[in-house]
């Protein structure tokens, strides 16, 4: 059969991206909730740090060997000092030897640049008291991350609003900070101080590279304004603007690093459930497509039965069986059998059964007398009309079985060869009478159907190529010569449809490639009950699935198994 062309697909839908980033949004609803309430905790924790911290000059000193505790004096017990200016000295001063001279009045100095810096991480290490400045901006940051935790926690927020909520967290911590460097307050050091804010938000929160670096730019660009009103030297300024970018690559690589991992992970969990989905999904489907199939049933002077392996859970091999009414006989019942074959495997190829059923089954209830070569006339326009479009094709083998007149009456569309094995002993090979179905429209289409003798005690055999183009171990094919050296080397006791499946399996080297149907249709010597057997449907190992089930014999009308096989037959 000749396979479709492949599907292209994206490898990650849309529906995953809209799950992904409802994920997303859950996810940072609850991270928020934990940064905002480790940061007040923070800022709460400093606060009563500078409640506790002694005032400056108040500090305890240790005693020396032998002696008592020392208190240095307060700030202002101390007398003033002296203001520095680069007036010379007048006459009053004292000269000397002993006395200060021009030459030995000190001058102030430029400090260096970034002193200020040092200067400002040196005074927070030390135990000086805070100034008010510093109580105002802590508690003033220990306030917002409250009400930004109070508002996550309390109210339902939209999901944008949730994102735009931690740009704001962090914007006004950073205006807090950086604007405490024009104060000469606590994060007096401006930008580097909303590093330590913005690198524990991007531990906390699932934010991607670019959402760490967005929420970022701002400050920067405000930091760089503030920068530019310090008295420090233009060199200084300028490193402090340039390089200032690179504080955010540390929370930047963090959030790089668990997003992808993240999104990783989310991608197998995606994968699994969409899997379970689609096994259940499966499963749901492989039950209506066996119930597509008939069961093993004997009528009057007819019994048939049949193996069927599909490739996956579900195959496009299909089987339409129908017993007609009796012409003359009551026993003698016709017996309309339609075999096809898909092209392609699995859900495509099952979903193009299921419609083909509906309209084997709507042709036979408007003609219950129709032939195979008007069968296949009819069929040939449905699937040349609504399926030749999509590249699906389909072969067919159509038989009537009149026991009354002891003849099969068959049109073959592109379809393997059957075989009608005598009760002498002689096969007899139907062979192709038109194209698969398909491929030209109704006027151009001759289904020209042929007749055989089909006796008492003849076994017809139709099968699907995916038996015949079973491959061993050499990559040589089972054909159409070892389907015939198979149904003539079969036991007399054994079904035909059996021994031809385990004939197959023998041959084939590896997984099942093709669906494989084989169908026995006998025509026995005495009339039968009207007996139905069990279903005739296998499914093997495929894939991820493993769904076995064992073909039961067709019992007799008393519950016996049925005898089959050539002697049985005769």
């Amino acid at each position: 059969m000749p396979k479709p062309p492949p599907i292209p697909h994206a490898t990650f839908t849309s529906e995953f991206h809209q799950e992904f980033s409802a994920h997303t949004i859950a996810l940072l609803r609850r991270r928020f909730l934990w940064f905002t309430g480790v940061m007040a905790a923070l800022a709460l924790a400093v606060l009563l740090m500078m409640a506790l911290r002694p005032a400056r000059g108040g500090e305890v000193l240790a005693p020396p060997r032998g002696g008592q505790p020392q208190v240095l004096p307060a700030p202002a017990a101390l007398p003033a000092a002296a203001p520095i200016t680069d007036a010379p000295p007048d006459a009053a001063q004292p000269s000397g030897p002993s006395g200060p001279t021009a030459d030995d009045t000190p001058r102030p100095k430029r400090p260096p640049p970034g002193s200020r810096l040092v200067r400002e991480i040196t005074r927070e290490l030390t135990p000086a008291a805070p100034t008010p400045w510093d109580v105002i901006i802590t508690s003033l940051r220990f306030v917002s991350f409250f009400v930004m935790f109070m508002v996550a926690a309390r109210v339902r927020l939209r999901d944008a609003t949730v994102q735009r909520l931690t740009y704001a967290t962090l914007m006004i911590d950073g205006v807090l900070l950086i604007g405490a460097r024009l104060l000469d307050a606590t994060g007096g050091i401006g930008i580097a101080a909303v590093t330590l804010t913005h690198l524990l938000a991007c531990c906390f929160l699932p934010w991607t590279p670019r959402q760490a670096m967005l929420a970022m730019a701002p400050l920067l660009a405000l930091d760089a304004a503030v920068v530019s009103l310090l008295p420090e030297t233009i060199w200084w300024k300028v490193f402090s603007i340039v390089f200032s970018p690179l504080l955010a690559v540390p929370g930047t690589l963090i959030c790089w690093a668990r997003h992808t991992r993240r999104l990783a992970s989310y991608k197998v969990r995606f994968l699994e459930s969409r899997l379970g989905s689609l096994r259940q999904e499966l499963v749901a489907a492989r039950k209506v497509h066996e119930a597509l199939f008939p069961r093993p049933e004997a009528r009057g002077y007819i019994r048939f039965d049949y193996r069927y392996v599909p490739m996956r859970l579900i195959g496009g091999d299909y089987l339409h069986a129908r017993f007609m009414p009796p012409v003359a006989d009551d026993h003698a019942h016709p017996f309309n059998l339609v075999l096809l074959d898909v092209t392609g495997h699995g859900i495509p190829a099952a979903l193009t059964v299921n419609r083909l059923y509906g309209e084997l089954e709507r042709l036979h209830a408007e003609d219950p007398g129709i032939g195979p070569g008007e069968l296949l006339r009819k069929l040939n326009r449905y699937i040349y009309l609504t399926l030749s479009n999509h590249a699906l094709f389909v072969t067919a083998l159509a038989m009537r079985i009149d026991p009354v007149g002891n003849t099969v009456e068959f049109a073959n569309a592109g379809h393997p060869p059957a075989f009608i094995l005598g009760a002498d002993g002689s096969l007899d090979q139907l062979d192709s009478t038109t194209c698969v179905l398909g491929v030209f429209k109704d006027s151009e289409f001759d289904a020209a159907p042929q007749t055989r003798r089909f006796g008492p005690g003849d076994a017809l055999i139709a099968y699907t190529d995916g038996a015949m183009e079973t491959k061993n171990a050499a990559g040589r094919m089972l054909g159409v010569d070892g389907m015939r050296r198979a149904l003539l080397s079969a036991r007399p006791d054994q079904s035909l449809a059996a021994a031809l499946m385990q004939a197959v399996d023998a041959w084939r080297h590896g997984a099942v490639a093709d669906d494989t149907l084989i169908v026995e249709v006998f025509r026995d010597l005495t009339p039968q009950f009207a007996v139905r057997g069990p279903a005739s449907v296998i499914a093997r190992q495929s894939g991820i699935f493993t769904v076995q089930s064992a073909a039961p014999k067709p019992t007799d009308a008393a519950g016996a198994p049925a005898a089959s096989g050539v002697a049985a037959r005769r």
